[in-house]
């Protein structure tokens, strides 16, 4: 099979370049990139704001120090069963609030990119890079440079958040979901905990005043419910947490970090493919 000839590459590398500046002043792409950043920056700050609340929970019960006999004598120290699992939601907050900065950044470096300077400055670049491929003629590094880069800064930020987007929903999207489910299910267990079991009213401490952590458990133990063997249970289900929690931030690293730079590193041996296509 004949290979093509340098300057029949020359010319197809220049046909390409000239096609993507002309592709810079169009929106459809920016447009789909900026729908995946802002579901993402949803989810990531809902998730946080989630993980907030589940921490606020069980430090509320944390706060009640309630001691009670089981046969010789034992202390139930919520403070002590649910330490770890606390601290493993505020690390999990601090995921969250870092994804939601990431998809921020990116939203911010879409909209620089889709500025007409940038088309303005990518076309004129092209142009000149183009014209010196056609006429056989080699061009300026700095020029090469200039190009590549405008070609980056215009649509590497759109090419890696919309593939980044059809990856997440076809590996991820089930995994997501089925992580806030469960967060969201403890979050709403710890609540019947810090606000005194089933028997007290929606949005009070047991005794009528809200947030009483401490005067709600112990009217609780007065009124019969094991308070111990219960805080215990949720300690027990706060474990299983750490496979849920792992999971998102498994996900959303993946969403904000590897795919997009695993997705503009393949667009940059890309440009550079063309360029090399280009006229000594």
């Amino acid at each position: 099979m004949t290979r093509p000839t340098p300057r029949v590459r020359a010319l197809a590398a220049a046909l390409l370049v000239a096609l993507l500046a002309v592709a810079a002043w169009f929106r459809p792409l920016d447009d789909a990139a900026g729908e995946h950043l802002d579901r993402g920056m949803t989810a990531a700050f809902a998730a946080f704001a989630t993980a907030r609340a589940l921490n606020g929970v069980i430090s509320l019960v944390q706060s009640a120090q309630v001691s009670a006999q089981f046969g010789v004598g034992m202390s139930v120290a919520p403070g002590e069963l649910l330490d770890p699992v606390n601290d493993l939601i505020e690390r999990f907050s601090d995921a969250m609030l870092a994804a939601t900065v990431a998809f921020g950044v990116q939203k911010v470096l879409l909209a620089v990119g889709g500025h007409w300077v940038v088309a303005l400055l990518l076309g004129a670049a092209s142009l000149a890079w183009a014209g010196l491929a056609i006429a056989g003629r080699p061009s300026p590094r700095w020029l090469l440079r200039a190009v590549a880069l405008l070609l980056l800064a215009r649509f590497a930020v759109p090419v890696a958040a919309v593939g980044t987007d059809l990856l997440a929903r076809t590996f991820l999207a089930s995994q997501q979901q089925a992580s806030n489910q469960a967060i969201e299910a403890l979050t709403g267990e710890a609540r019947v905990v810090a606000q005194g079991g089933p028997g007290a009213p929606a949005g009070t401490a047991g005794n009528g005043e809200p947030g009483a952590a401490n005067p709600s458990l112990r009217e609780w133990w007065a009124r019969g419910v094991e308070l111990g063997p219960r805080i215990e249970a949720l300690a027990r289900t706060a474990g299983r947490l750490a496979e849920h929690v792992t999971q998102l931030i498994v996900v959303f690293l993946l969403q904000t970090l590897l795919f997009p730079l695993a997705l503009a590193w393949g667009m940059w041996r890309a440009v550079q493919s063309a360029f090399r296509a280009a006229p000594d």
